[in-house]
């Protein structure tokens, strides 16, 4: 999934590989991901991201902007992963 998602340094605005942007994702203190609230691609694209930090840096912290209590089950099936 992430391989097909266009990724971009946000500095220079130059296209990134998906491996590249994990790499730099990887390395940094803070990451924040966002993706349009509902969009199926983009809520794909941002679970691999993480999926991916996840693999090259296991002691990452996830920190969710939101989660209201009638969907605690699914995100606690979705930490189950």
């Amino acid at each position: 999934m992430l391989e097909q998602t266009p990724c971009f340094d946000g500095r220079t605005f130059t296209p990134l590989s998906a491996s590249e942007l994990v790499r730099r994702a990887s390395a940094a203190d803070v990451v924040l991901i966002g993706e349009m609230h509902g969009d199926e691609a983009g809520l794909a694209a941002s679970a691999a991201l993480w999926r991916a930090i996840l693999d090259e840096r296991p002691s990452a912290v996830l920190a969710l902007e939101f989660i209201e209590r009638d969907e605690q089950i699914a995100l606690d099936d979705w930490l189950a992963e």
